[in-house]
């Protein structure tokens, strides 16, 4: 990866962090790694514990960001997920587990974000 690239990325999941943030959600662990694996936000949204992944993209050619988020890479969350909650059974209050991709897009230095919530593992 470029470090253009990976400039790019660390501003999105500054930008996704501080809308979850803006929306009530509480940052437990940003750039979670379980082996080869890795979760860009994890949060607590009224009860939810939240897995994020956050696709940011400077251009349109490859399709929309949120098309980037693979039913393997969301295999791999999972794998993750368990294994952050394995971590942390005993300082964990959580009511479920929800999977969200965030998408921004940044042309001109403005950004747009859509969020969605609770995405399938099956797809």
């Amino acid at each position: 990866m470029s470090l253009r690239n990976l400039s790019i990325g660390k501003r999105g999941e500054q930008i996704a962090k501080e809308f979850l943030e803006k929306h009530g959600c509480k940052i437990l662990a940003q750039n979670y790694r379980y082996g080869n694996s890795e979760i860009d936000l994890i949060s607590l949204d009224n009860g939810e514990l939240v897995f994020a992944e956050v696709k940011t993209r400077t251009s349109k050619t490859y399709g929309e960001p949120e098309l980037a988020v693979t039913r393997k890479k969301l295999t791999q969350m999972k794998k993750a997920a368990e294994n952050f909650i394995t971590e942390n059974e005993n300082s964990l209050e959580y009511s479920s587990v929800r999977f969200d991709v965030i998408a921004i897009f940044i042309e001109k230095g403005k950004s747009q974000l859509e969020h969605f919530e609770n995405v399938s593992l099956e797809y």
